[in-house]
Parts: C-alpha cells; sequence; structure tokens
C-alpha cells in the first residue's frame, strides 16, 4: 500500500469517527433523562477515576476513608476484616491528584460564590475539570 493510498484510507476512517461519535449523544434511540441512576449518560465520570478519586473525596470532606457513602460503593458487597467498603483501586493516583483536587475545589467555591448553580462535594464539573 502506498503512503497516499494509506493516509486517504486513514483519513476516511477519522472522518468516519468523527462523523459518528456524536450520535450517540444526539439521538431520540434513548431518551435524555431515561435513566437518571450514577451510572447514566447524564453522570459527569464513573469510570475508574472516581475509584481513585474515592480516597481525596473521602478525606477531604467526610475525614475518613470509609467508602460507604461514596457514590461508587453505594451497593457494595465486598467489604475488608475490618468492616470498611473494599476500594479496588490504589491510593497513588489520589496523592497525584490532590493539587488538581484542590484546584477543582478553589474553582467551585468561586463560583458558587458567584451564583452558579454547582455543588461543592467533590463530584461536580470542576472537580473533573
Amino acid at each position: 500500500m502506498s503512503k497516499a493510498s494509506a493516509l486517504i484510507l486513514g483519513g476516511s476512517f477519522y472522518a468516519l469517527f468523527l462523523l459518528l461519535t456524536p450520535l450517540g449523544a444526539f439521538n431520540d434511540w434513548v431518551p435524555p433523562h431515561w435513566h437518571t441512576g450514577y451510572y447514566s449518560v447524564t453522570a459527569i465520570d464513573a469510570g475508574d477515576d472516581t475509584g481513585y478519586t474515592a480516597y481525596l473525596r473521602s478525606l477531604f470532606f467526610d475525614g475518613d476513608l470509609d467508602f460507604v457513602n461514596e457514590r461508587n460503593y453505594a451497593h457494595a458487597e465486598k467489604f475488608t476484616p475490618t468492616g470498611y467498603v473494599f476500594n479496588n483501586w490504589q491510593m497513588g493516583q489520589a496523592v497525584f491528584f490532590f493539587p488538581f483536587f484542590l484546584a477543582g475545589h478553589g474553582l467551585a467555591q468561586a463560583l458558587a460564590g458567584l451564583g452558579v448553580p454547582v455543588s461543592v462535594d467533590g463530584y461536580s464539573a470542576p472537580y473533573y475539570l
């Protein structure tokens, strides 16, 4: 395959990707608020980083490492021998995320102080920026 045909083929796949990616967000197949649980289309993030930042949020807002009141662990079935909810993710990334978490917290407080309807709870958009 020549370089020109490889570029055309790659560009075609990339254009198709750019064309089809937003279709999942703007369709009538699933109404926007059909599923309003935590793992819904409207949630900001319910992936692995929620498990990593659970350490930050729990220590910062609750003052403990008990994840029973965290969103990702509301229906937890695994508990440690000491009775705490088992966290499948390591604490190292939470240490790395701490300065950015503080910046997000400051931004959330500033926006809330200006009257913007943003919650200062560790789950709103400024914390994930």
